[in-house]
């Protein structure tokens, strides 16, 4: 079963939705294979496909933080041990702003879509906001940089 989840795809899209946080929380919570982030505090889709990856490799070789994989997933997308910090820099703050990562394909992504009562949106990246969550130089690549810290998290 574990190795089914790690062939389905990873899926990035922003969205707006109608829902309050509480209740966006609440529809993906019972989900294993969703995570929901503020769009201001995510650099682009390979932020978050990537903690995607290196929480199922924490998984996998038992050196996860949390026994929940997508709260691991928030942990990594924010380069965080402490899950309280991990929800103040990328967890939802705006319902309008918001990030879904999940596994699985198109369909999937209409029923949550439908079931968070929200619209894909386009991207755009926060940079200030960006710069100043993760304390990037802001005259480097804010992504880049956010990846490094990323990977280094992963060797800790």
């Amino acid at each position: 079963k574990q190795m089914n989840i790690m062939e389905r795809e990873v899926f990035v899209v922003p969205a707006s939705s109608l829902l309050t946080i509480e209740e966006i929380l609440a529809v993906i919570k019972s989900d294993t294979d969703v995570q929901v982030f503020d769009a201001d505090s995510i650099t682009g889709p390979n932020h978050v496909k990537l903690a995607f990856f290196h929480a199922e490799k924490a998984f996998e070789e038992k050196r996860n933080l949390v026994r929940d994989q997508m709260l691991e997933v928030l942990l990594r997308a924010a380069t965080s041990r402490q899950v309280a910090d991990a929800v103040k820099r990328v967890g939802v703050k705006n319902p309008n702003r918001i990030v879904l990562g999940f596994r699985g394909n198109l369909k999937r992504k209409k029923q949550l879509l439908v079931s968070l009562k929200a619209k894909e949106t386009k991207w755009t990246i926060n940079k200030q906001n960006v710069i100043s969550l993760f304390s990037l130089d802001p005259k480097k690549d804010i992504e880049k940089q956010v990846i490094e810290k990323m990977v280094l998290q992963q060797l800790e």
